[in-house]
């Protein structure tokens, strides 16, 4: 496939949507943590209805107020929907989390993934605390579609994590090392159909 590369700082990150980054879905702090009163600044006129995107997503983005794109998301979403990989580098609080999240529920939703076909997208990031902040913002982009979705980080109960693998996980946040323990471990993780791989903050990993 085809590589584009989206570049708007010097940060460095490394493959489908690697990022260095995270958005915060909320009412009023949408994009990374930022207060609505600093996002003039960085939003486009871009809109997301403007996009290719699936009732599921709409719906999700409509009920947490998302209605322009950051420059990152104008230039990254696109190219991601046509199934281009993408080295994307932005400052903090521009909003990278949904420049990948939104291409890759999109990816599961017109590829109809069952729990049955196992994990169709792994997300994996550095630490706990990034792995925490970007399933939430999954949960709520997901909370209108029928894929499945979970979370595999160190510290919490391997166990449970495990079992719910098992029963199919099409989007999977992770860190490195819970991932590892997993894919070498637990039995019956279906992972054979993966389509779609996003290394968050490539360079702390």
């Amino acid at each position: 496939e085809d590589e584009e590369e989206v570049d708007q700082t010097d940060e460095p990150v490394a493959k489908k949507a690697k990022t260095n980054d995270t958005q915060t879905a909320g009412t009023n702090y949408d994009l990374g943590g930022l207060p609505s009163s600093g996002l003039d600044a960085i939003l486009t006129d871009d809109t997301f209805a403007s996009l290719d995107l699936s009732e599921p997503t709409r719906k999700a983005l409509a009920q947490h107020n998302f209605v322009k794109m950051t420059e990152i998301q104008a230039r990254s979403i696109p190219p991601l929907l046509t199934g281009k990989d993408l080295l994307g580098a932005a400052r903090t609080g521009s909003g990278k989390t949904l420049s990948f999240l939104l291409p890759a529920i999109e990816l599961l939703h017109k590829s109809r993934f069952l729990p049955r076909n196992g994990t169709g997208v792994i997300i994996i990031s550095p630490t706990r605390e990034l792995s925490l902040q970007t399933y939430g913002v999954v949960r709520d982009l997901m909370s209108f579609h029928s894929q499945t979705h979970g979370l595999v980080i160190g510290g919490a109960n391997r166990r449970a994590e495990a079992e719910k693998l098992v029963k199919g996980v099409n989007l999977l946040v992770a860190t490195p090392g819970r991932l590892l323990d997993h894919l070498q471990g637990t039995r019956g993780f279906l992972f054979k159909h993966l389509k779609c791989l996003i290394i968050d903050e490539a360079d702390r990993i």
